[in-house]
């Protein structure tokens, strides 16, 4: 599968400016997206003196495999 890294970062630009108005009743969706969006930032974070193999998936807890999930919807 390809990915495309920059039309992802545009989509989730374009998230960004419009998830503020999601209403307060739906605050399962935005803990969703923000557990989600957190998940992506801490994948993408290089770990401080530990390398770190990003196309191994096979180390996921079971909740990050559900945010990446999330993500990718």
């Amino acid at each position: 599968m390809h990915f495309h890294y920059a039309l992802f970062a545009e989509i989730l630009r374009d998230l960004a400016k419009t998830v503020a108005s999601l209403p307060p009743a739906d605050m399962a969706h935005r803990e969703a997206l923000c557990d989600a969006a957190e998940a992506l930032y801490l994948a993408l974070k290089p770990d401080a003196g530990e390398s770190q193999d990003v196309d191994d998936i096979a180390h996921m807890s079971p909740a990050e495999e559900v945010l990446l999930l999330h993500v990718l919807e």
